[in-house]
């Protein structure tokens, strides 16, 4: 029996960066990858596809440090949705945008991580993510180079 070489590593919270796929130790969905949307030196910020949610609804977390200990979990590296009322920030289809005002809100205090739902991060394993290409492409355009891939000349290679 040949061994299975992991694609992933196991690193630390600094060494993550925007765009890279990353699993949280311990997580309810072990095998379901987060997508790192945004970070600043405090914090990480990460969607993945909610489950049982239609395609495209996300669900969000976000990792911090906590100094003391509450409701069983920490210190250290924890991560947390945050807290506000209704459990959580709308990211529907603001993905991005919406990644950058939760790092404003908890950077001025407007919000924290919400204790109630925090669980302790014991290691994150990482993917490493190419930034997506930017395009001035309609979606419907973009589906197509997608479908069909994107050729180029043969003629022009040649010379």
């Amino acid at each position: 029996m040949s061994k299975r070489t992991s694609q992933h590593e196991q690193v630390d919270h600094s060494q993550i960066a925007v765009g890279d796929q990353i699993r949280f130790q311990p997580d309810s969905r072990e095998r379901a990858w987060w997508t790192v949307t945004h970070r600043n030196d405090d914090h990480v910020v990460a969607v993945r596809q909610a489950p049982f949610h239609p395609k495209g609804t996300v669900e969000y977390t976000v990792t911090g440090r906590m100094d003391g200990r509450r409701n069983g979990t920490g210190p250290g590296l924890v991560r947390s949705s945050l807290n506000t009322l209704g459990g959580g920030w709308d990211l529907s289809n603001r993905e991005d945008a919406g990644s950058v005002e939760i790092l404003d809100a908890l950077e001025s205090g407007q919000y924290e991580l919400s204790m109630r739902r925090v669980i302790d991060v014991h290691s994150i394993h990482r993917r490493s993510g190419a930034q997506q290409p930017t395009t001035d492409l309609t979606p419907s355009e973009l589906a197509e180079v997608t479908r069909f891939g994107i050729h180029e000349d043969d003629q022009e290679n040649e010379q």
